[in-house]
């Protein structure tokens, strides 16, 4: 599936979801898994500036 097609299936059942049917195990996991990828597609790192040549953030 490309990110389209997985856009249009969790669409769906969230659609689903808000009508108060049952959801399957699949779709549940579906869910949980795009949960999580949307919670985990920003990632922060800092590194101590004394392991970098650039000069520190004046924060």
């Amino acid at each position: 599936m490309n990110n389209k097609e997985i856009e249009e299936r969790v669409d769906e059942i969230l659609l689903k979801q808000a009508r108060g049917e049952g959801l399957t195990d699949q779709e549940e996991t579906i869910l949980a898994f795009t949960y999580y990828a949307a919670r985990n597609q920003r990632t922060v790192i800092r590194v101590d500036p004394r392991y970098t040549n650039e000069p520190p953030d004046s924060e």
